[in-house]
């Protein structure tokens, strides 16, 4: 049986996936705006992995809500740009805003129960974003579902088309989710903590498959965490947050051997001592002999 090729939408005309200039992001109180963004700056290529680091509050999820366009109604980009494929995507709104998503920007999110309807079946919210944007028959896209599903190595699609999330285990679900999100070939990909949720041999696999996936699609990955063992597998550069702001950009191996931030270091450190206690645990925890 012949695939069903992957909509096109336009042939990228530079390894540019992504560019951030000088975003601002406000929280809207009375008539005025908080900064709670500073500034923010980063190019991401093709092919190329960017992790956005930094502790709980420092931003970095924001700042990939402000890039997606999912700002709550009390919160704004206040200055500043966030082009994908030369499309400013803080300046879309509506339809434009939603033909973007999808089609060149898509999110993957640290719960995957909260990305799934639980009244539907995979195969429906599978293909939803396939009906939506693209005129392809339903044959064909069920087809393309499926397809999917093999992609993601995961068993007996035929099966789980037909499924409720309730049926599934969470790594399954994380790899549906992650599915839904490639199924038009995006530009970029934004992982927000996708592995947080899951047991420690699941989120190697699900890091197995997002890298995967990005070489077979040739996209540009935004990986936003807090967890530098993650970021020392999967990312080419950081960008360290703090406060709202990137203190620090450098690639993986400068990071770790060279990091010229003071919270920066604090932060391998921190990593540090973790990684010993849990060795530490381990080790006592083991059977004797």
């Amino acid at each position: 049986m012949q695939s069903t090729p992957l909509p096109v939408i336009v042939e990228p005309v530079s390894s540019l996936a992504l560019c951030v200039r000088d975003l601002t992001v406000g929280f809207r109180i009375d008539k005025s705006y908080v900064e709670r963004v500073h500034g923010v700056s980063f190019d991401l290529e093709r092919g190329k992995t960017l992790a956005l680091v930094g502790e709980s509050g420092s931003g970095k999820t924001l700042t990939s809500m402000a890039i997606m366009g999912l700002l709550g109604s009390r919160t704004a980009v206040i200055g500043g740009v966030a082009e994908v494929d030369g499309i400013d995507v803080t300046k879309a709104r509506g339809r434009a805003l939603r033909q973007i998503r999808g089609t060149r920007i898509a999110m993957v999110y640290q719960d995957p129960a909260s990305s799934l309807n639980p009244l539907l079946t995979i195969g429906t919210q599978l293909c939803e974003a396939l009906a939506c944007h693209t005129k392809m028959p339903k044959s064909e896209i069920r087809r393309r579902g499926l397809e999917l599903l093999r992609q993601i190595r995961l068993p007996n699609p035929d099966s789980l088309f037909k499924a409720y999330p309730h049926q599934l285990s969470g790594g399954m679900k994380q790899r549906v989710v992650i599915a839904m999100a490639i199924a038009l070939n995006p530009t970029v990909l934004i992982a927000d903590e996708p592995t947080t949720a899951l047991d420690v041999t699941v989120q190697q696999r699900i890091l197995w498959l997002i890298k995967e996936l990005q070489e077979q699609l040739d996209m540009a990955v935004l990986f936003v965490t807090h967890d530098l063992a993650v970021v020392a597998e999967v990312a080419d550069e950081v960008a360290v947050m703090k406060s709202g702001e990137i203190i620090e950009h450098a690639t993986v191996l400068d990071l770790f051997e060279h990091p010229s931030a003071q919270y920066s270091r604090e932060l391998l450190r921190a990593a540090t001592d973790v990684y010993r206690r849990d060795a530490h645990l381990d080790q006592e925890e083991a059977p004797r002999p």
